[in-house]
């Protein structure tokens, strides 16, 4: 393997994380069987003994991680040992988009199966998990040399979510704001020729927020989330006992309201 280049910490102690809780058996039992099954094998096993990722692209890779991100845990013969790979992967796929590597999509479905893959009542991975998305969102947003991935503030939702998890009711209500603003700001610096107008119509720019034909936040900023409905049930789970009015509208929006003002 090549020599890889610094990790960030945040993202480095999510991976020694889920690298200590998945094991070779648990390699074996979730890769994807095709089409090259002890090729993924032997590739994630070496990273999950050596702790080296490999600093070029990996088809076998690239491969293990897109095709485990649509395993159902539920539908698993061992779902802990699917969902403790898949965590392993995950934190893989983040430390790749922070050296750009692969394909530069589909982060809002990677944010989403960090977030339901979270260990229960593991305070730790709680965490962890808190930082990463904090650096990665941010990351996405202002890294150099690349246009602004278009779901990084799909990290910043998660971060909302996470902090709410947490009991962290000030900081959820900051993300929630901080959101808001990212949608905006967003949305008001696409173009009209950015849009594919038979599946994105152009709204004024001058609105506040986006309305896609279907009315729902946010989703309108990718093209790639296909989990929509998985992230406004999380949404519409918190509890928001401190009343914040950041956070009461994002919910409002994830359910599917109108957009609007934000509120002072």
């Amino acid at each position: 393997m090549s020599t890889a280049p610094a990790i960030h910490p945040d993202l480095l102690a999510l991976f020694e994380f889920t690298r200590a809780r998945v094991t070779d058996k648990d390699i074996e039992m979730n890769v994807p069987d095709d089409p090259g099954y002890w090729n993924y094998v032997e590739v994630c096993q070496e990273i999950r003994r050596t702790g080296g990722i490999p600093f070029q692209y990996s088809t076998d890779l690239e491969e293990v991680i897109n095709l485990t991100r649509w395993a159902k845990p539920n539908a698993a013969r061992k779902p802990k040992s699917l969902l403790a790979f898949r965590r392993f992967t995950s934190a893989i796929r983040l430390i790749q988009i922070f050296w750009g590597l692969g394909d530069d999509f589909g982060e809002s479905n990677l944010a989403h199966n960090l977030l339901t893959d979270l260990t229960p009542g593991d305070p730790r991975h709680l965490d962890l998990l808190r930082r990463a998305f904090a650096f990665i969102g941010q990351f996405l947003k202002d890294r150099k040399g690349f246009i602004p991935s278009e779901e990084y503030p799909f990290f910043t939702l998660g971060g909302m979510i996470l902090a709410e998890w947490a009991g962290d009711h000030v900081e959820a209500g900051y993300h929630a704001e901080k959101l808001l603003l990212e949608a905006e700001e967003n949305w008001t610096n696409r173009s009209p020729g950015q849009w594919n107008q038979t599946t994105r119509p152009w709204t004024d720019p001058a609105s506040l927020l986006p309305i896609r034909k279907n009315g729902r936040f946010l989703f309108c900023l990718t093209s790639y989330c296909q989990f929509e409905a998985e992230w406004s049930e999380l949404v519409s789970k918190l509890k928001n006992p401190g009343q914040d009015p950041h956070l009461a509208q994002v919910m409002d929006l994830m359910a599917g309201a109108a957009p609007g003002l934000r509120p002072e």
